[in-house]
């Protein structure tokens, strides 16, 4: 009978540590899942922001770009203005006042075109 009871006893203690061990396993699974879960999370903002720093490299190259080409048409509108000023280029006051106008429109819309691209208005 001490025999008996004492295979029972092991029988109960194996289904303890039975148990015990498919807890632990569903643990190991669902801290396995919540791992998994993080690295995606993880690559995503990484994603993120390499694309983010992609967009800001953009807007910069496009930006000095603008901007160089703005700084051509400056010299180019002073060379004109000098030229004329020196009577080596004859033109209407009327041309002077419509380059300068349109220039300054130019410049000021440029810019303004600039900013709001790179600053925009996140509401």
């Amino acid at each position: 009978m001490n025999d008996l009871n004492e295979k029972i006893n092991n029988a109960n203690q194996h289904f303890q540590d039975f148990i015990k061990d498919d807890g632990d396993a569903h643990e190991m699974a669902r801290k396995a899942e919540e791992l998994e879960r993080e690295h995606h999370a993880t690559r995503e903002a990484k994603a993120k922001a390499d694309e983010a720093e992609k967009n800001v490299n953009q807007r910069t190259y496009i930006s000095w770009s603008i901007f160089g080409v703005m700084i051509a048409w400056l010299v180019f509108v002073i060379v004109v203005v000098i030229l004329a000023g020196a009577n080596v280029l004859h033109l209407s006051d009327s041309v002077l006042m419509t380059l300068l106008a349109t220039t300054t429109t130019n410049i000021i819309g440029m810019w303004a075109i600039i900013l709001r691209y790179l600053f925009p208005n996140n509401k």
